[in-house]
């Protein structure tokens, strides 16, 4: 398990991340995946795996609820780009 904290507004891309369990410690973060129809906003405490292994996109999100960071754990998958 890897943890990271993003700050305001910060990215973070991954590769090759196929069955990657991405969850949000604190804060809030936003998630898209290529291929997928659909964002995701998770909040504290929620989860989302990674279907494919086309680029995933994580950007820290805490702005819409004056969180000053986000801080996420990477289960699992690939890696990071």
């Amino acid at each position: 398990m890897t943890t990271l904290s993003l700050a305001r507004n910060e990215v973070l891309a991954l590769k090759r991340a196929r069955g990657m369990r991405i969850r949000v410690l604190s804060g809030c973060a936003w998630v898209t995946e290529r291929g997928s129809a659909a964002d995701h906003v998770l909040e504290a405490g929620c989860e989302y795996r990674v279907a494919g292994n086309g680029l995933v996109v994580i950007e820290d999100f805490g702005i819409a609820r004056g969180d000053p960071k986000t801080d996420i754990s990477l289960v699992g998958g690939g890696g990071r780009a």
